[in-house]
């Protein structure tokens, strides 16, 4: 038990050396030896977790998948409607990216890609499900537009919302990327919300950035 222990603990050093140096230095920048080093082990152990750089990153991407899956169904749980759970998910996952290394680097693999072995659909294919069904349920509670088409509104948002947060990321480290994201609510949502619940198009962006200021550290 205390072996199976020590693996555990040694696979999860791994990963959160790992994560930090994707972000630094990018997937291609990154070598095994020096996530040995960082997390303090030796190469051997390393690569009895992990056979290859590929791997390890695809091992980093699926941790920030979970954890962002988690997220999503605890705020969906929560929400008193769809559009205000997509608000909310929205404001959420960008404290994540700022906050948790091991989101910021899931997301950074993601969209940098650098190696036909790296799975970089799938997460977004979920992605995309979660958000189709938080539009289509919107739909259905009458705060989104009956003749909305949900797969390409859906496939709009989440490419915008990628766009928006890797632009922030670029531009100030993401510190303004909950007010950005307010500003796409603002420019989407006109387009997204039916007739009698135009009050969505102000109080979602500003349930959004009271939600962000308040998860932040």
């Amino acid at each position: 038990m205390a072996q199976q222990q020590r693996a555990v603990a040694t696979r999860a050093a791994i990963l959160q050396a790992a994560a930090g140096a994707f972000v630094a230095r990018g997937y291609a920048g990154t070598s095994l030896d020096g996530v040995a080093e960082i997390a303090g082990v030796t190469k051997g152990a390393l690569y009895f977790h992990f056979r290859s750089k590929a791997a390890l990153a695809n091992a980093v991407i699926a941790e920030q998948h979970r954890s962002s899956r988690e997220l999503g169904e605890s705020v969906t749980t929560a929400a008193s409607s769809a559009a205000e759970a997509l608000t909310v998910l929205s404001a959420s996952l960008a404290v994540q990216l700022t906050t948790d290394v091991m989101v910021s680097a899931g997301l950074r693999l993601t969209t940098e890609g650098g190696d036909p072995e790296l799975v970089v659909a799938e997460p977004y294919v979920e992605w995309l499900d979660e958000i189709g069904g938080l539009v289509r349920t919107a739909v259905g509670e009458g705060d989104f537009r009956a003749d909305l088409d949900v797969d390409r509104a859906s496939t709009f948002f989440v490419g915008a919302y990628v766009g928006v947060q890797t632009l922030s990321g670029a531009i100030t480290g993401r510190a303004d990327v909950v007010e950005r994201l307010a500003d796409l609510l603002r420019y989407v949502l006109p387009s997204f919300v039916a007739p009698g619940r135009e009050l969505l198009v102000e109080s979602l962006p500003a349930l959004l950035l009271e939600t962000g200021r308040r998860a932040a550290p």
